[in-house]
């Protein structure tokens, strides 16, 4: 789905769903990406990875949407593992100390060949 200049692409790879942000995560797409997730969640999916590669931008809420993410998967069994996680936003995961919550791969096809082996 595209709003302006961003783009969310859910993709299921497995027994995980993909979710890949082009652009910026904040308040404009907030609403939509928790349909999304709450979509994928409705499925019973147990692994997300969020595709960051192209993300340019991820406010407060945008982190929040990934950690509360996170905080409901992990609740019910599963994991949200992050990808292409790089520059400013790598370091605003660092400083806020996300970094060390998730699984961060480098590529989504680092984290789907894991995922499969």
């Amino acid at each position: 789905m595209l709003y302006r200049d961003t783009e969310v692409i859910v993709m299921e790879s497995g027994t995980a769903s993909i979710i890949q942000i082009s652009g910026r995560l904040d308040y404009k797409i907030a609403d939509m990406l928790l349909i999304k997730i709450e979509q994928i969640r409705n499925k019973g999916v147990k692994t997300i990875i969020f595709d960051l590669e192209n993300t340019t931008f991820v406010s407060s809420l945008g982190l929040g949407i990934i950690a509360s993410t996170r905080q409901n998967i992990k609740a019910s069994g599963g994991e949200v593992k992050l990808t292409g996680v790089k520059g400013m936003i790598a370091e605003v995961f660092r400083i806020t100390g996300l970094s060390k919550e998730f699984e961060i791969y480098s590529n989504l096809n680092e984290a789907t060949r894991l995922l499969m082996a």
